[in-house]
């Protein structure tokens, strides 16, 4: 799965910089916010200890760098907080949070609909895009009973993810609706009945939704007239003296032959 990642981030990278006539050279696009839901899968939990996990409170702050009219590069950390239950008794319940914090890099590949469109009104300029990252997650796992004893863990792992989204200036920002699929997993050593340490795999894996809101910056709209297009350019007709009141008020008369 890793080396599918780096080979799709290499096409994804030759592919926008080999569009020359679109390069306009890098700079600092947006600044963004985003909040909504992570659904990790938990499965050992899950399947070993029938926990019951919700799904769990997920925000990102990002900065998007446009590589060009196409490319962007997105820098970003998060926090995602999901917490379970495990019914051991009817008088007695074993609790889990887990808190996830990743630092992610991401490709952006991007489709802007211009004002100039004819699917769109001059107030509606969408822009999707597609994607995919990685990023270095920090882990802090809480254990806790009805009795109040409680212990706590931390730890780090790799995460990767697919992402698509939209976003619809309105006025100053624009919002949007961006959808993720995280991979990935943690290994966490198990105290068994008999004394022994047994290492096991916990999944991460699961989607993401987030409502997003962010600020522009630096928008290629600006200087092209329409989003991730090409610049128009207008020539005006020289202007004749003259001409226009000849036409109007041509003598209706005869020409000698």
């Amino acid at each position: 799965m890793k080396k599918l990642f780096v080979i799709a981030f290499l096409f994804l990278s030759v592919s926008g910089f080999s569009q020359s006539r679109y390069n306009r050279g890098p700079s600092l696009k947006e600044f963004g916010v985003g909040l909504g839901a992570f659904w990790p899968s938990m499965s050992y939990y899950t399947e070993q200890f029938n926990y019951d996990f919700n799904q769990g409170l997920s925000s990102q702050f990002t900065g998007t760098i446009a590589l060009n009219t196409i490319v962007g590069v997105r820098l970003g950390v998060g926090y995602n907080r999901i917490k379970g239950t495990q019914v051991v008794t009817s008088e007695w319940n074993e609790y889990q949070s887990l808190g996830i914090m990743p630092f992610n890099a991401e490709l952006l590949i991007n489709y802007g609909v211009g004002s100039s469109s004819r699917k769109f009104s001059s107030g509606f300029s969408p822009n999707f895009y597609i994607g995919g990252g990685a990023g270095y997650s920090l882990l802090f796992i809480k254990y806790s009973t009805d009795t109040g004893t409680a212990q706590n863990n931390t730890g780090a792992t790799l995460t990767y993810h697919g992402l698509a989204g939209v976003q619809i200036p309105v006025g100053p920002i624009s919002v949007g609706l961006e959808g993720q699929y995280v991979f990935g997993e943690y290994s966490q050593a198990f105290i068994l009945g008999n004394g022994t340490e047994s290492l096991e795999t916990v999944s991460i894996k699961g989607p993401k939704a987030f409502v997003t809101v962010s600020y522009p910056l630096y928008s290629v709209s600006r200087r092209s007239g329409s989003s991730y297009g090409r610049r128009r350019t207008y020539h005006s007709k020289p202007y004749h003296r003259g001409g226009l009141f000849s036409r109007l008020f041509r003598s209706k008369r005869a020409k000698r032959r």
